[in-house]
């Protein structure tokens, strides 16, 4: 029991950074995404997880319009990440 708690936790961790990190954009770049998508692959599990994640955030970056739905993706990504185990 305390394992899957853990593991959710953790993939809840790992898509909300994910999110926050496809935000950060430096001189129309996203140096942070690249590295924590390669950095995924220790956990094989959360790849497409973390992937999706990071693609979810830069898009809203990108595209000014979605800005106001930003909280909402980033709420439904916790729950998936909650019905996942």
């Amino acid at each position: 029991m305390i394992q899957g708690a853990v593991s959710k936790k953790r993939w809840i961790l790992q898509a909300v950074m994910g999110f926050l990190l496809g935000r950060v954009w430096l001189f129309s770049m996203n140096p942070f995404a690249i590295a924590y998508i390669c950095a995924s692959g220790v956990y094989p599990g959360s790849r497409t997880l973390v992937l999706f994640s990071v693609l979810a955030g830069a898009a809203l970056m990108c595209w000014p319009p979605l800005m106001p739905g930003a909280m909402v993706v980033l709420l439904v990504i916790v729950v998936v990440c909650l019905l996942i185990d």
